[in-house]
C-alpha cells in the first residue's frame, strides 16, 4: 500500500492561527508493493483522451478528439483528500470536470467525486495560489507541497510558497473566488453589488464563481461571454509523459521523494502559447481595451498580444490589439497595474490584483490594488494616489535635474518606463533622457 506522511500543525507551526491543518506533505510518498497493484516502473501520461463513461446529464460530455490534462498525475483525489492516502488511478475509472481529466481508485471514489467534485477539486486547479496571488501568474503546483486546509487541497509550486500560505492563510485562501464572491450576473444585468452563495458555485478553469440565486446561476452559465469569463483554451498539440519515481527517499528528503522526468514530442504545427505560458504578462491576461470601452472583463488571446514597457498585454482580438498599440496610454492601468496605494505610502512596488480593481471615473482609469485595505485607503484619499505614475508632477525630468528647473512637459512627448510617465519640455530632453535613463528615471 502508499503511505502518506500527515502532519498536524497548529500554533506551534503558524503563529497566532487558531485554524488546525492537516499538512499534506507529499514529499514523504512512499511506495510499496500492494496486493492489488504492483510497483512496476511506467510513464504515466500528463495528457490523455476521455473514455466514454455513459450518458451523465450533470458531467459534460468528453470530446475524443481532443487531450486532456490528467490532474495530479494520475492519482487519486478521493483517496487522498479522505484517507491520505496515495493511491494511483485508471483510465477505466475517470471523469472529467472543468477541463481536466481525473483517474480514480475505483468505482466508488469516482462516484463520491461525481456526487461532489467541489470537495474534491485543488482549489485553483491544482495551480498555485501563492504565485497566482502576488503575480497573477499560473504555476502548476508541485504534488510535494500540498495541504488540506479548511477541508480544501492546496497545492504549491514550492516548499517557499507553501511556507507562505501557512503563515498567512487567510491572505491566499480564497484567491480563487472570482470578483471576491459578488454575483456577476447582478453586477452586470441590474448593477446591483449581491454576495454569492456557496451552494450555487461553479467552477470554471479553477476560478469560483458565486450567485445571489439559481436564476443567476443559470444565466451565466448559458451565457458565459456575456460576463467577460471563456472557457479555458486546451493545447493539444504535445504530448508530455511523466516517469513516477518508485522508489522514492524517506520523507526526510522532499527534494527528491517524487521526482518527475519529460519526455516531450514536439508537434510541427505551429500552435499558439497558452495565455499562462506568456512571459511578464499584464493584468492576468485580461484585455485592457474591453474594460474601458465595454466594462467588460474578458480574457485575451496570446496571438493578440501587445509588448509594452517590458509586459504583455493580451487583446480579444485584431481591432483591439490595433487600438491598444495605437494609443496604449488611453487603455494602461495607473502605474502599468502595481498598486498605487503602496508605491505612495510604503515606496514599495507591489503587483496590484484583479480581484481589488476600481474604475475611476473622473481620471477615466483602471486602478489596481495589493488588497482591499489598499482600496480602501485610495477610496477614502484618491487625490493622494490619482497622480502617482506622473513622474515630477508633469514637469520635464531632464531640465528639472540639470537645470533645476520647473518646466511643464509636452503631453505629445509622454514616455512610459517602468510603469511611470515622463513628460518633456522638447524632443531634445527627451532624447537626452533615452541616452541615460538611469540618470533620469524617478529617484
Amino acid at each position: 500500500m502508499f503511505r502518506l506522511l500527515c502532519v498536524r500543525s497548529g500554533v506551534a507551526t503558524i503563529a497566532n492561527v487558531s485554524l488546525a491543518f492537516w499538512c499534506l506533505t507529499l514529499a514523504a510518498c512512499v511506495f510499496a508493493q500492494s496486493e492489488t497493484r504492483h510497483a512496476k516502473p511506467s510513464f504515466r501520461p500528463l495528457v490523455a483522451e476521455p473514455k466514454p463513461q455513459g450518458a451523465n446529464p450533470f458531467l459534460p460530455s468528453a470530446n475524443r478528439d481532443e487531450r486532456l490534462p490528467v490532474m495530479l498525475d494520475g492519482f487519486c483525489l478521493v483517496t487522498l483528500r479522505e484517507q491520505q492516502k496515495w493511491l494511483l488511478g485508471s483510465e477505466s475509472n475517470q471523469l472529467v470536470f472543468d477541463g481536466r481529466l481525473y483517474w480514480f481508485a475505483g468505482q466508488r471514489q469516482r462516484a463520491m467525486f461525481a456526487a461532489s467534485p467541489l470537495r474534491y477539486v485543488p482549489a485553483l486547479g491544482g495551480y498555485c495560489v501563492v504565485t497566482f496571488a502576488e503575480s497573477g501568474a499560473r504555476e502548476r503546483g508541485d504534488p510535494r507541497y500540498g495541504i488540506l486546509h479548511n477541508q480544501r487541497l492546496f497545492f504549491f509550486r514550492g516548499l517557499t510558497e507553501q511556507e507562505k500560505f501557512l503563515s498567512d492563510p487567510d491572505k491566499f485562501a480564497n484567491i480563487d473566488l472570482a470578483n471576491g464572491g459578488r454575483c456577476l450576473v447582478s453586477q452586470f444585468d441590474d448593477e446591483r453589488i449581491l454576495p454569492g452563495l456557496p451552494e450555487t458555485t461553479v467552477v470554471i478553469d479553477g476560478l469560483r464563481y458565486q450567485f445571489a440565486s439559481e436564476h443567476q446561476q443559470r444565466k451565466f452559465l448559458v451565457n458565459l461571454s456575456n460576463y467577460g469569463v471563456a472557457k479555458p483554451k486546451r493545447d493539444s498539440s504535445e504530448q508530455t509523459h511523466h516517469a513516477l519515481n518508485r522508489n522514492a527517499p524517506s520523507p526526510q528528503k522532499p527534494e527528491g521523494s517524487f521526482s518527475l522526468s519529460k519526455k516531450v514530442k514536439k508537434s510541427t504545427t505551429p500552435v499558439t502559447p497558452l495565455i499562462a505560458e506568456v512571459a511578464n504578462k499584464a493584468m492576468s491576461g485580461y484585455c485592457p481595451v474591453t474594460i474601458r470601452e465595454k466594462g467588460t472583463w474578458v480574457m485575451g488571446e496570446a496571438r493578440y498580444r501587445v509588448e509594452f514597457d517590458d509586459l504583455t498585454y493580451l487583446m480579444v482580438g485584431e481591432a483591439e490589439q490595433k487600438l491598444f498599440a495605437k494609443n496604449p496610454s488611453t487603455y494602461l492601468p495607473a502605474l502599468g497595474g502595481h498598486c498605487v496605494v503602496t508605491e505612495i505610502d510604503e515606496n514599495r512596488r507591489v503587483s496590484g490584483s484583479i480581484y481589488h480593481a476600481m474604475w475611476h471615473e473622473g481620471e477615466s482609469r483602471l486602478f489596481l490594488f495589493a488588497g482591499d485595505k489598499q482600496k480602501q485607503a485610495f477610496v477614502a484619499n484618491p487625490a493622494k494616489y490619482l497622480r502617482a505614475d506622473l513622474v515630477a508632477d508633469g514637469n520635464c525630468i531632464v531640465t528639472l535635474i540639470d537645470e533645476g528647473k520647473e518646466i511643464a512637459g509636452l503631453p505629445e512627448l509622454l514616455l512610459w518606463h517602468q510603469g511611470k510617465q515622463y513628460l518633456f519640455a522638447s524632443k531634445e530632453q527627451q532624447a537626452i533622457f533615452l541616452e541615460n535613463i538611469q540618470r533620469y528615471q524617478d529617484r
